[in-house]
Protein backbone atom coordinates (compact mmCIF):
# COMPACT_ATOMS: atom_id res chain seq x y z
CA UNK A 1 0.00 0.00 0.00
CA UNK A 2 1.15 3.52 -1.14
CA UNK A 3 1.29 6.27 2.11
CA UNK A 4 2.77 9.85 1.99
CA UNK A 5 5.23 9.67 4.31
CA UNK A 6 6.11 13.14 6.17
CA UNK A 7 9.69 12.15 7.90
CA UNK A 8 13.23 13.18 8.03
CA UNK A 9 14.12 10.23 6.44
CA UNK A 10 13.11 8.05 3.51
CA UNK A 11 12.16 4.80 5.49
CA UNK A 12 12.83 3.57 8.81
CA UNK A 13 15.57 1.33 8.01
CA UNK A 14 18.51 1.69 5.48
CA UNK A 15 19.01 -2.16 5.66
CA UNK A 16 15.64 -3.48 5.12
CA UNK A 17 13.70 -2.87 2.58
CA UNK A 18 9.77 -3.10 3.57
CA UNK A 19 7.57 -5.62 1.42
CA UNK A 20 4.15 -4.03 1.71
CA UNK A 21 4.59 -0.29 2.72
CA UNK A 22 5.72 2.02 -0.17
CA UNK A 23 6.52 5.38 1.46
CA UNK A 24 5.77 7.99 -1.10
CA UNK A 25 5.04 11.60 -2.08
CA UNK A 26 1.45 11.48 -2.27
CA UNK A 27 -1.49 9.61 -1.39
CA UNK A 28 -4.43 9.69 0.11
CA UNK A 29 -3.38 7.89 3.38
CA UNK A 30 -0.91 10.34 4.92
CA UNK A 31 2.02 9.33 7.96
CA UNK A 32 3.65 11.97 9.92
CA UNK A 33 6.63 10.51 12.05
CA UNK A 34 7.42 12.41 15.08
CA UNK A 35 8.16 15.90 14.86
CA UNK A 36 6.01 16.14 11.95
CA UNK A 37 3.03 15.40 13.86
CA UNK A 38 2.61 19.33 14.58
CA UNK A 39 2.14 19.71 10.87
CA UNK A 40 -0.09 16.94 10.36
CA UNK A 41 -2.73 18.83 13.00
CA UNK A 42 -1.93 21.83 10.63
CA UNK A 43 -3.39 19.90 7.48
CA UNK A 44 -6.15 18.10 9.30
CA UNK A 45 -8.85 19.89 6.90
CA UNK A 46 -6.91 18.53 4.06
CA UNK A 47 -8.98 15.77 3.20
CA UNK A 48 -6.24 12.97 3.49
CA UNK A 49 -6.75 10.25 6.75
CA UNK A 50 -3.92 10.90 8.61
CA UNK A 51 -1.46 8.34 10.98
CA UNK A 52 1.00 9.80 13.15
CA UNK A 53 4.03 7.74 14.29
CA UNK A 54 6.30 7.94 16.71
CA UNK A 55 9.80 6.19 17.04
CA UNK A 56 11.68 8.61 19.45
CA UNK A 57 11.84 8.40 23.29
CA UNK A 58 11.14 11.77 25.66
CA UNK A 59 14.24 12.51 25.95
CA UNK A 60 14.92 13.71 22.10
CA UNK A 61 11.00 15.29 22.21
CA UNK A 62 12.12 17.51 25.08
CA UNK A 63 15.40 18.34 23.97
CA UNK A 64 14.75 18.76 19.37
CA UNK A 65 11.07 19.63 19.36
CA UNK A 66 10.32 21.52 21.92
CA UNK A 67 7.16 20.20 23.33
CA UNK A 68 5.44 17.11 24.77
CA UNK A 69 3.92 14.91 22.37
CA UNK A 70 1.66 13.24 24.58
CA UNK A 71 0.11 16.48 25.33
CA UNK A 72 -0.09 17.64 21.85
CA UNK A 73 -1.88 14.50 20.95
CA UNK A 74 -4.31 14.19 23.37
CA UNK A 75 -5.39 17.42 22.89
CA UNK A 76 -5.46 16.93 18.75
CA UNK A 77 -5.78 13.01 18.78
CA UNK A 78 -9.29 13.32 16.41
CA UNK A 79 -6.90 14.68 13.38
CA UNK A 80 -5.32 11.05 13.28
CA UNK A 81 -7.35 7.75 12.89
CA UNK A 82 -4.20 5.79 14.54
CA UNK A 83 -1.32 6.30 16.55
CA UNK A 84 1.46 4.36 16.61
CA UNK A 85 3.97 4.24 19.05
CA UNK A 86 5.86 2.62 22.48
CA UNK A 87 4.56 5.84 24.87
CA UNK A 88 2.85 4.61 27.89
CA UNK A 89 0.78 8.03 28.32
CA UNK A 90 0.26 7.93 24.69
CA UNK A 91 -0.89 4.49 24.55
CA UNK A 92 -3.74 5.48 27.10
CA UNK A 93 -5.94 7.16 24.15
CA UNK A 94 -8.10 5.20 22.49
CA UNK A 95 -6.51 5.36 18.99
CA UNK A 96 -2.99 4.48 19.86
CA UNK A 97 -1.42 0.96 19.70
CA UNK A 98 1.24 0.08 20.39
CA UNK A 99 4.38 -0.87 18.08
CA UNK A 100 8.18 -0.95 19.73
CA UNK A 101 11.40 1.19 16.97
CA UNK A 102 12.10 -2.74 15.63
CA UNK A 103 14.82 -2.99 12.97
CA UNK A 104 17.33 -4.99 12.81
CA UNK A 105 20.75 -3.50 11.36
CA UNK A 106 23.36 -6.46 10.95
CA UNK A 107 23.20 -10.10 11.27
CA UNK A 108 25.81 -12.78 11.10
CA UNK A 109 26.29 -16.22 12.63
CA UNK A 110 30.04 -16.56 13.12
CA UNK A 111 32.04 -17.95 15.66
CA UNK A 112 32.14 -16.64 18.88
CA UNK A 113 35.46 -15.57 19.56
CA UNK A 114 35.06 -13.16 22.58
CA UNK A 115 32.79 -13.01 25.48
CA UNK A 116 31.44 -9.88 26.60
CA UNK A 117 31.09 -6.76 24.64
CA UNK A 118 29.05 -3.24 25.27
CA UNK A 119 28.69 -0.24 22.55
CA UNK A 120 28.43 3.06 24.34
CA UNK A 121 28.55 6.33 22.42
CA UNK A 122 29.66 10.15 23.90
CA UNK A 123 25.74 11.73 23.38
CA UNK A 124 24.01 12.91 26.47
CA UNK A 125 20.30 13.36 25.70
CA UNK A 126 19.05 10.86 27.44
CA UNK A 127 18.64 8.63 30.95
CA UNK A 128 20.26 6.28 29.02
CA UNK A 129 22.75 7.55 27.67
CA UNK A 130 24.00 8.61 30.68
CA UNK A 131 23.02 5.33 32.59
CA UNK A 132 25.44 4.01 29.78
CA UNK A 133 28.11 5.98 30.46
CA UNK A 134 28.03 5.61 33.94
CA UNK A 135 27.71 1.46 33.12
CA UNK A 136 30.62 1.68 30.44
CA UNK A 137 32.56 3.55 32.94
CA UNK A 138 32.27 0.64 35.50
CA UNK A 139 32.56 -2.12 33.19
CA UNK A 140 35.55 -1.35 31.15
CA UNK A 141 38.33 -3.37 32.80
CA UNK A 142 36.25 -6.18 32.82
CA UNK A 143 34.46 -6.30 29.42
CA UNK A 144 35.34 -4.65 25.75
CA UNK A 145 33.94 -0.91 25.94
CA UNK A 146 33.05 -0.10 22.47
CA UNK A 147 31.81 2.91 20.72
CA UNK A 148 33.10 7.04 20.76
CA UNK A 149 32.16 7.30 24.67
CA UNK A 150 35.65 8.41 25.24
CA UNK A 151 37.37 9.10 21.49
CA UNK A 152 36.23 9.31 18.04
CA UNK A 153 36.19 5.69 17.40
CA UNK A 154 33.17 4.46 15.98
CA UNK A 155 31.73 0.71 15.63
CA UNK A 156 29.35 -1.12 13.53
CA UNK A 157 26.61 -3.70 14.50
CA UNK A 158 29.09 -6.38 13.42
CA UNK A 159 31.89 -4.89 15.53
CA UNK A 160 29.63 -4.74 18.43
CA UNK A 161 27.39 -8.43 18.32
CA UNK A 162 28.84 -10.96 15.83
CA UNK A 163 32.31 -12.81 17.60
CA UNK A 164 30.74 -11.84 20.94
CA UNK A 165 28.53 -14.24 23.33
CA UNK A 166 27.35 -11.69 25.29
CA UNK A 167 26.45 -7.70 25.08
CA UNK A 168 25.28 -5.00 27.40
CA UNK A 169 22.61 -3.75 26.27
CA UNK A 170 20.84 -0.81 28.13
CA UNK A 171 17.81 1.17 26.17
CA UNK A 172 17.38 5.02 26.03
CA UNK A 173 14.27 4.75 28.49
CA UNK A 174 12.66 1.66 30.16
CA UNK A 175 8.96 1.62 29.27
CA UNK A 176 7.17 -1.61 29.00
CA UNK A 177 7.28 -1.63 24.68
CA UNK A 178 10.25 0.17 24.38
CA UNK A 179 12.44 -2.06 23.03
CA UNK A 180 15.18 -1.32 19.96
CA UNK A 181 17.83 -2.23 17.35
CA UNK A 182 19.81 -2.17 20.59
CA UNK A 183 18.60 -5.77 21.60
CA UNK A 184 17.22 -6.67 18.39
CA UNK A 185 20.65 -6.85 17.10
CA UNK A 186 22.13 -9.11 19.68
CA UNK A 187 19.23 -12.05 18.88
CA UNK A 188 20.41 -11.40 15.11
CA UNK A 189 24.10 -12.24 15.97
CA UNK A 190 23.68 -15.14 18.31
CA UNK A 191 24.26 -12.84 21.06
CA UNK A 192 23.06 -13.47 24.42
CA UNK A 193 22.14 -9.90 25.80
CA UNK A 194 22.79 -8.63 29.20
CA UNK A 195 19.54 -6.61 29.19
CA UNK A 196 18.23 -3.63 31.05
CA UNK A 197 14.77 -2.15 29.34
CA UNK A 198 11.78 -3.15 28.15
CA UNK A 199 9.89 -6.27 30.39
CA UNK A 200 7.94 -7.06 27.07
CA UNK A 201 11.34 -8.38 25.58
CA UNK A 202 10.86 -11.59 28.03
CA UNK A 203 7.15 -12.06 26.43
CA UNK A 204 7.78 -12.04 22.89
CA UNK A 205 11.63 -13.99 23.40
CA UNK A 206 13.12 -17.18 24.70
CA UNK A 207 13.99 -15.89 28.30
CA UNK A 208 16.75 -18.64 28.27
CA UNK A 209 18.69 -16.40 25.87
CA UNK A 210 18.45 -13.34 28.00
CA UNK A 211 19.94 -11.89 30.98
CA UNK A 212 17.13 -10.05 32.39
CA UNK A 213 18.55 -6.97 34.66
CA UNK A 214 16.21 -6.00 36.84
CA UNK A 215 18.20 -3.56 39.24
CA UNK A 216 21.03 -1.85 36.90
CA UNK A 217 23.40 -1.71 40.48
CA UNK A 218 23.32 -5.72 40.05
CA UNK A 219 25.06 -5.54 36.45
CA UNK A 220 28.69 -5.83 38.16
CA UNK A 221 27.98 -8.74 40.03
CA UNK A 222 26.38 -10.49 37.30
CA UNK A 223 29.34 -9.50 34.82
CA UNK A 224 31.22 -11.25 37.51
CA UNK A 225 29.39 -14.10 37.76
CA UNK A 226 29.27 -14.92 34.33
CA UNK A 227 30.83 -18.14 33.11
CA UNK A 228 31.95 -17.97 29.05
CA UNK A 229 31.45 -21.34 28.98
CA UNK A 230 27.76 -20.81 29.90
CA UNK A 231 27.12 -20.04 26.64
CA UNK A 232 26.71 -23.31 24.92
CA UNK A 233 24.17 -24.29 27.65
CA UNK A 234 21.78 -21.61 25.67
CA UNK A 235 22.02 -22.80 22.26
CA UNK A 236 18.15 -23.93 22.01
CA UNK A 237 17.23 -20.34 23.34
CA UNK A 238 19.63 -18.62 21.34
CA UNK A 239 18.72 -20.00 17.88
CA UNK A 240 15.04 -19.67 18.85
CA UNK A 241 15.57 -15.92 19.44
CA UNK A 242 17.72 -16.13 15.91
CA UNK A 243 14.67 -17.21 14.19
CA UNK A 244 12.09 -15.27 16.22
CA UNK A 245 13.79 -11.88 15.49
CA UNK A 246 13.53 -12.13 11.78
CA UNK A 247 9.63 -10.94 12.79
CA UNK A 248 11.45 -7.75 13.60
CA UNK A 249 13.68 -6.53 10.97
CA UNK A 250 11.52 -4.45 9.02
CA UNK A 251 9.72 -1.44 11.14
CA UNK A 252 7.23 -0.90 8.21
CA UNK A 253 6.71 -5.09 7.67
CA UNK A 254 6.38 -5.17 11.88
CA UNK A 255 3.44 -2.60 11.53
CA UNK A 256 1.72 -3.61 8.42
CA UNK A 257 1.59 -7.35 9.41
CA UNK A 258 0.64 -6.45 13.14
CA UNK A 259 -2.24 -3.97 11.71
CA UNK A 260 -2.95 -5.08 8.31
CA UNK A 261 -6.75 -5.00 9.23
CA UNK A 262 -6.46 -1.52 10.08
CA UNK A 263 -4.14 -0.06 7.76
CA UNK A 264 -6.17 -1.62 5.04
CA UNK A 265 -9.34 -0.45 6.18
CA UNK A 266 -8.30 3.30 5.99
Amino acid sequence: MKIKLYSLYPRFNDFQLPKYIEWSTEGEIEAYQDSFISLGIQNRNNGKKKIAIITEPRCVWNLFYKCDLSNLLKENQDVFEYIFTFDPVILTLPNARPVPFVGVWDTNDMPKTKNISMCCSNKSMCEGHLLRKKVADKLKDKIDVLGDYLGPARVSTKDIYSEYKYSVVLENEKDEWYFTEKVLNAFANKCIPIYYGSPKVLDLFNQDGIIYIKDINDIEKIIDNLNPNDYKNHLVAIEDNYEKVKDYKCYEDYLYETYKNLLEGL
